[in-house]
């Protein structure tokens, strides 16, 4: 399997004729070649200790949209394809559920063409409304900054019960007590009668 494009395999039709050959006990020799992502996130000037890569989005905007709310607060640098035909949408769609966080976008990298814009997204998105669109996309997204939410499977329960949940997850007791007041709106001193005892 041999690629002119960059790496077979990688958000492309050759994942699945790898996994055929394997299925079917035929084997298979992989040498490395270029890979758009990870020479993309090198020379990003975002932080490449840990990332996380969701390759393209989905073309439904509904899809897409829920795709991002899932990675919103994920705190490792995010790498995504995007096409031509669809950038300036997703871009949109990203500063709307990421906020304006910084941004690598690269297109025709080690070829005659290359280019690489490091901007925020607010930024890209002004400067792709006055050019025109070409080529298929790595986009290298600087990874969460802010305080994570609570994710609220923990609606039902009492705030001592709350307390408990969180320090099985391996919060500290004051961390969970502060975390349990902030999503509940309410004074530590109530948090605190309820679990003295822990």
């Amino acid at each position: 399997l041999i690629s002119d494009a960059g790496m077979p395999g990688i958000s492309d039709p050759g994942e699945d004729i790898i996994r055929q050959a394997i299925e079917n006990n035929i084997e298979i020799e992989v040498l490395p070649g270029a890979t758009a992502s990870i020479t993309a996130l090198v020379g990003s000037g975002i932080e490449t200790g840990k990332f996380a890569f969701e390759g393209f989005l989905d073309r439904d905007k509904k899809v897409r949209r829920k795709q991002l709310e899932e990675v919103k607060e994920e705190t490792r640098t995010i790498i995504f394809y995007e096409s031509p035909h669809r950038l300036k949408e997703t871009l949109k769609d990203m500063l709307n559920i990421l906020g304006n966080r910084k941004i690598a976008l690269n297109r025709e990298l080690t070829k005659k063409y290359q280019e690489i814009i490091r901007e925020d997204i607010e930024t890209a998105i002004n400067i792709f409304n006055e050019k025109e669109v070409k080529g298929e996309f790595v986009l290298i997204v600087e990874g969460f900054k802010g305080e994570k939410t609570i994710k609220n499977s923990y609606e039902e329960l009492n705030e001592r019960e709350y307390v408990i949940a969180l320090m099985e997850e391996g919060m500290t007791k004051k961390d969970a007590i502060k975390a349990v007041c902030k999503d509940r709106k309410i004074t530590k001193d109530i948090v605190y009668k309820q679990v003295l005892d822990l």
